[in-house]
């Protein structure tokens, strides 16, 4: 470097600094830097974090609300689903039969009677007549207690009877049964 002239030694030593420094400033510049990037993105997770509990709190309030409507929904299978209380006599009528069928019962006769309103229902009684043996009026009853929609046993006459039998001609002891049972059914406006 001594057989440089004066002009150009002092360029280079400038140059040098100038490295010199820019190096310096860079590394005491860097963590500056990493700071502003950590800030930065701290920033967009503590606005993620405020929409993800704005989200949750969403959550919480539509599962409340599917647990609501869960519990209606349970309450509603506990009534009998009709739009008029007729429909809904009908719909008893033809459950009714059915598991006096099933109970091995003969069906004498079937009569929807008045609804009854006690609001926020109606009561829908039925009058069912069959004879069957006493495990079949068994079936029946359990049947009915077991019934998803509910059903009550307003009223129950049974009367001993004879049956002759269709094969042999033989009698038979059975069962003579009236049973009153009542359905419940959500009230309509209006009706």
């Amino acid at each position: 470097m001594s057989g440089l002239p004066p002009l150009v030694r002092r360029a280079l030593a400038v140059l040098v600094l100038v490295v010199l420094l820019g190096g310096i400033a860079y590394v005491v510049a860097l963590p500056f830097s990493i700071l502003a990037e950590q800030e930065a993105t701290l920033a967009q997770l503590a606005r993620r974090a405020g929409d993800l509990e704005r989200r949750l709190v969403t959550r919480d309030q539509l599962l409340a609300e599917q647990r609501l409507l869960a519990r209606a929904s349970d309450a509603d299978q506990t009534l009998i689903q009709a739009d008029t209380p007729a429909l809904a006599a009908a719909l008893l009528q033809r459950e009714l039969s059915a598991l006096v069928a099933q109970g091995g019962g003969s069906l004498e006769s079937v009569q929807a009677l008045a609804p009854v309103e006690t609001l926020p229902f109606v009561r829908i009684p039925v009058r069912i007549s069959f004879t069957g043996s006493v495990e079949g009026l068994r079936s029946f009853l359990y049947a009915v207690e077991q019934h998803a929609p509910v059903l009550l046993v307003d009223e129950l006459q049974v009367a001993e009877t004879y049956l002759y039998g269709e094969e042999d001609g033989e009698e038979r002891r059975a069962l003579a049964t009236v049973v009153a049972v009542s359905g419940f059914a959500r009230a309509r406006p209006g009706g």
